[in-house]
């Protein structure tokens, strides 16, 4: 099944010229993206175990496959795409189209080609002529798996949350502009509300740097580096628990984004006390927030135990909203 995908992957791709020249540069993008983990796991039948780290795990090694499959051509086929620096802005279906296939491009074309990619990628970021081009090519760059530390010696970066941020961003070159990059978007962006909330969900979702065994933390031995991570997001100044958008940028971003990183045991417990210090001023958000665990018994051991207890401290808490009550008593019935 893989080598047949891979194959038809490939074809999409050699097939640059014919999407170009009949405008569908945009269905191409779509056609050479994999589908999110959150998809992944909402089509699995009903009974199957939700195990969001696995679906991560399956979907990086299909990913890096297909990029290495196609390394020497990804680079030219991203400056193809690519609208020319300093054009003005358009508009259009066919400028859009091109947009969205430079960032697909470039997300394999940094899992297969390193360190050159990356600065391909930051650049993009950089001449990126419109705020939605700029935001993707953050996402991308906050989304490179596989991370590794930075190298010892490597000069320190001034991260908005911190040293340990840097090295949760990618390999090591990818890393210090992984963190450049959050720096100078919030810089930029810092007083439009919605660029905000991008800047939030692209940290909450960041994996976090490999293991000695080359292996991910972002599914389970991290976990507390991720609880962490998550609190000091949380306290940054453009956050706030009363700002409901901003909650469910983080929030909502691990639920859509990164359902491997909300399904660790340290992050649930910690998505429990948010859901305690929202609930009086904002039931309906605490519901929201609650509702995330209703299929608890689907998640894999610890998870499931984690969600189940979750569940209850919210259905049994003294003062609990009826909202958030009803929701967690009805998941656990």
């Amino acid at each position: 099944v893989v080598a047949v995908y891979s194959a038809a992957w490939g074809a999409v791709l050699d097939d640059s010229e014919v999407f170009a020249r009949q405008g569908l540069q945009h269905l191409q993008a779509k056609m050479l993206a994999l589908p999110s983990d959150a998809e992944v796991l909402s089509g699995l039948a009903p009974g199957e175990p939700l195990d969001a780290r696995a679906v991560s795990a399956a979907k990086q090694r299909l990913a890096k496959r297909l990029a290495d499959s196609r390394a020497d051509q990804l680079g030219a086929a991203y400056a193809s795409a690519r609208l020319r620096p300093g054009s003005p802005h358009r508009l259009c279906a066919e400028d859009e189209g091109r947009r969205a296939l430079a960032l697909e491009l470039l997300r394999f074309h940094v899992r297969a080609n390193g360190d050159q990619a990356a600065r391909d990628l930051y650049q993009h970021f950089e001449e990126a002529e419109c705020m939605s081009d700029q935001a993707g090519a953050l996402a991308i760059l906050a989304a490179v798996s596989e991370a590794k530390p930075p190298a010892p010696g490597a000069p320190a970066v001034d991260s908005p949350l911190g040293s340990s941020l840097g090295s949760s961003l990618g390999f090591t070159l990818g890393s210090t502009l992984g963190a450049r990059a959050l720096a100078a978007y919030e810089a930029q962006w810092g007083d439009h509300r919605e660029a905000v909330d991008t800047w939030l969900t692209c940290q909450a979702c960041a994996p976090l740097p490999s293991g000695p065994s080359g292996g991910s933390s972002s599914g389970g031995c991290g976990g507390g580096a991720l609880r962490a991570r998550l609190e000091r997001l949380m306290t940054h100044k453009s956050f706030s628990l009363t700002n409901p958008n901003k909650v469910r940028a983080v929030w909502g971003g691990l639920e859509l984004g990164a359902p491997a990183v909300l399904q660790d045991p340290s992050v649930l417990a910690l998505l429990g006390d948010v859901v305690e210090q929202v609930d009086a001023a904002n039931p309906n958000l605490a519901a929201s927030l609650t509702k995330m665990l209703s299929q608890w018994r689907r998640f894999p051991d610890p998870s499931k135990a984690a969600a189940q207890a979750v569940l209850r401290r919210v259905r049994d808490r003294p003062g609990c909203s009826k909202n958030a009550g009803e929701v967690a008593a009805l998941a656990l019935a």
